[in-house]
């Protein structure tokens, strides 16, 4: 019986034969896909993305941090004392990670020593994000704190 040896060169050919119809049937299948963004309105958002890091960065920057602190009765949100509070406008944001519901803004009102105090009775018990979103002297800051309210 004589076998008949394929030569090494149809082997190459063939090899390469297969790698083309797979990379083609990957090119026709890829092609075909929907592509479909995340967001239409991308590009504003990722602006105002950048807008947020900017004011993280500039908040890093100030010589005195906020501080916010939740005692019994009262959450206390203290500004640096090298800030002038008269100067400080913004919203304080409260979040419930667990209940969206519970949610709530205040307004920045500042006493002359720069604290704010916010009664708990509108709290439910447990944890709270704060976000305060604030500006002094026409440039915006943003610092963010947890909470836990007993």
């Amino acid at each position: 019986m004589n076998k008949k040896k394929i030569s090494w060169g149809v082997k190459i050919a063939v090899v390469y034969t297969l790698f083309a119809l797979v990379i083609m049937t990957m090119v026709i299948i890829f092609m075909n896909q929907d592509v479909n963004l995340v967001e239409e309105d991308y590009y504003p958002k990722e602006i105002a993305y950048q807008q947020h890091i900017d004011k993280l960065e500039r908040t890093k920057k100030l010589s005195g941090e906020v501080s916010v602190s939740s005692g019994v009765s009262e959450v206390i949100i203290k500004f640096p004392e090298n800030i002038n509070p008269d100067e400080i406008t913004g919203n304080i944001n409260f979040y419930r990670p667990s209940d969206k519901t519970k949610d709530f803004s205040k307004e920045i009102a500042l006493s002359k020593n720069g604290k704010q105090i916010i009664p708990t009775k509108k709290f439910v018990k447990g944890l709270w994000k704060v976000k305060i979103d604030w500006k002094h002297s026409g440039t915006s800051y943003y610092n963010e704190s947890t909470i836990m309210v007993n």
